[in-house]
């Protein structure tokens, strides 16, 4: 919550900055120019509100899901069980023929 925070207010004040600048532009009239700068500081400034939307709307829904998935994973109760196994007395480990998988040619 607090980094969606920081992204809104960082993306407000993207978009406050550009839709100044496009207001401080003289009147775009007919110029083709003038109005593309004009619309791509206006785009800018409403991309720049994209990750700040995404991260309170949608990423908090996933994140109290996955919280609470959590909250009942915690909850279970694990027992750790040991299995014997046939330890042959002359074998040696930590040896590298150990691990080396067998031959597949004769």
């Amino acid at each position: 919550m607090r980094q969606g925070m920081r992204f809104l207010f960082i993306g407000l004040a993207v978009l406050t900055t550009t839709l100044l600048a496009r207001a401080l532009l003289v009147d775009p009239g007919n110029s083709k120019v003038h109005v593309g700068i004009s619309e791509g500081l206006l785009i800018i400034g409403w991309v720049a509100m994209w990750r700040p939307i995404e991260v309170l709307l949608f990423e908090r829904a996933e994140n109290h899901q996955n919280m609470a998935l959590l909250e009942r994973l915690s909850q279970i109760d694990v027992e750790f069980a040991l299995e014997e196994t046939a330890v042959d007395p002359g074998e040696k480990s930590g040896e590298t023929n150990d691990l080396r998988a067998p031959a597949l040619l004769p």
